[in-house]
């Protein structure tokens, strides 16, 4: 299970990426793909982008980032977390 700290940081990037306000509760397990917020290629393009500088890493072509990566926030949560930091 990802580090508190890190579902924090990934809920601030899915919230700027989906333009969704503070008072909004983003649940860790809530589905992102299929459910409330459906996100789609677009969206996910821009969360992965805004994922990769506010966590330093490089998501790069070929990476295990699959659509499970994408189930929820703690799984993008997990995902992060297993990726190693750029300099």
């Amino acid at each position: 299970m990802p580090s508190a700290e890190t579902l924090s940081r990934v809920k601030k990037v899915v919230r700027a990426c989906l333009k969704v306000d503070e008072q909004t509760v983003l649940d860790d397990r809530m589905p992102l793909v299929g459910g409330e917020f459906d996100l789609d290629s677009l969206d996910i393009l821009l969360i992965v982008t805004e994922l990769e500088k506010e966590f330093k890493v490089s998501i790069k072509e070929g990476t295990t980032m699959g659509k499970a990566a994408f189930t929820n926030i703690e799984t993008l949560g997990a995902f992060i977390e297993g990726l190693p930091r750029t300099a």
